[in-house]
C-alpha cells in the first residue's frame, strides 16, 4: 500500500483505503517495509478523483488480479508514480516484483504455463476472499478509531 494524507491506499480484491493507524493495527504482526517517496505532487481532491476514475477502477478489479504481473505491489508502483515526482524507484521495486514475475522462469515452458494458470487461480481466490473477509474488520477498526478521536 501507499500512505498519503494519513490514508493507506492498497489493492486486494479492489482498490481500498483506510486510515494509516487502522492498517497498522490490522497488519501489526506482518513484516512491512516503508520507503519515503517525498512530498505528494497531487492534492487530496485530485488523488481521490483519480482513484475513483472509471479508467483506474476498471484496471483494478478482482478479475484483474494476477499474482505474477498485476498484484498489490504493481498497484503500489502505479499509485507511487502518480503521486510523487520520483515515483517508486525501480531499484527498490524490481527485487520485489521479480519474486512474482520471475518465480517460474527456470521451468520448462509446459510446466511454467501450467503453474502460472494454477497458481494465479488459487492466489486470486485467496486474495479476493481475504479482501472480502477483512473488509468488515478494517471498517470496525476505522469506526473505533473515529469514535476514540
Amino acid at each position: 500500500g501507499v500512505h498519503i494524507y494519513g490514508t493507506e491506499y492498497f489493492y486486494s480484491d479492489m482498490i481500498e483505503s483506510r486510515p494509516v493507524e487502522v492498517m497498522a493495527e490490522m497488519l501489526e504482526s506482518f513484516p512491512q517495509v516503508t520507503f519515503d517517496l517525498g512530498p505528494p505532487t497531487v492534492g487530496e481532491a485530485e488523488l481521490k478523483q483519480w482513484l475513483e476514475s472509471d479508467e483506474l477502477q476498471a484496471d483494478w478489479q478482482p478479475e484483474s488480479y494476477n499474482v505474477f504481473d498485476h498484484n498489490c505491489n504493481h498497484f503500489a508502483k502505479v499509485i507511487s508514480d502518480k503521486v510523487t515526482d520520483r515515483g517508486l524507484d525501480d531499484a527498490l521495486m524490481r527485487p520485489l516484483l521479480d519474486v512474482t514475475e520471475k518465480m517460474l522462469s527456470e521451468l520448462p515452458e509446459w510446466r511454467k504455463s501450467l503453474g502460472m494458470g494454477f497458481m494465479n487461480q488459487i492466489t486470486r481466490l485467496v486474495v479476493v476472499s481475504w479482501g472480502r473477509a477483512t473488509r468488515k474488520k478494517k471498517k470496525e477498526l476505522e469506526d473505533a478509531a473515529k469514535a476514540a478521536a
